[in-house]
């Protein structure tokens, strides 16, 4: 095929599509998760001007675990808890015992002697209980615990603490009476002990104050 040379256009074109064909160019693809060459690059940066921060696992917040601690006021009403308790117990057996002898399930003298071997010991808790806490500076508590002791130290004064089998019978109603009055005081004791034993807790876990200021 001839061109014309005075009209250079035919052979520029022909020139045109020959290099296609010879030479094709192949266009980059950009493979997924690769950079491409053609993306820009970053810029330059100072590294005495980069500050990295590593951070530790244990700087997260991490929940405590609330431990609470018995303080001397709470092991003080621990204590008087379980011994009213001792004496709640001894109230109701008396309580029993007497409603025993009414019925005719028991004599005199055994009564007599089963009961008299516990009204020391009951006595004693309870003086002992009432001191303690005199000495721990519970005011309000000692002060509850004040008639009673009154009333058992002025029985053992005038020796009207023991039972006598042989007046027990005229005398019955009265001791019955005593027990019941007794069995409901040791009852609201035992309530109020295991009040003042929480509340000594949850100051103690909270301001450490004491019972009486909280």
């Amino acid at each position: 095929m001839i061109f014309n040379q005075s009209n250079p256009e035919p052979a520029f074109i022909l020139n045109s599509i020959t290099t296609s064909f010879l030479f094709p160019t192949f266009s980059r693809r950009t493979v997924p998760g690769r950079a491409s060459s053609t993306s820009p690059k970053p810029p330059n940066v100072d590294a005495s001007k980069l500050h990295v921060t590593f951070r530790s696992t244990t700087d997260r917040p991490t929940k405590h675990s609330t431990t609470i601690t018995m303080t001397g006021e709470g092991w003080l009403f621990l204590f008087a808890v379980l011994i009213n308790a001792v004496n709640l117990f001894l109230q109701v057996f008396f309580t029993i015992m007497y409603s025993d002898l009414e019925c005719d399930y028991i004599n005199p003298i055994d009564l007599c002697n089963k009961l008299n071997w516990w009204i020391f010991p009951e006595m004693g808790i309870h003086a002992f209980t009432t001191v303690l806490l005199l000495l721990n500076g519970q005011w309000i508590a000692t002060a509850l615990n004040l008639p009673l002791l009154a009333y058992n130290v002025n029985k053992v004064v005038n020796n009207a603490h023991l039972l006598d089998a042989t007046e027990i019978f005229r005398t019955l109603g009265k001791h019955k009476k005593e027990s019941f009055v007794k069995l409901g005081f040791h009852l609201v004791l035992f309530f109020f002990y295991l009040y003042s034993m929480i509340v000594a807790l949850e100051c103690e876990r909270g301001n450490g104050r004491s019972v009486l200021s909280c």
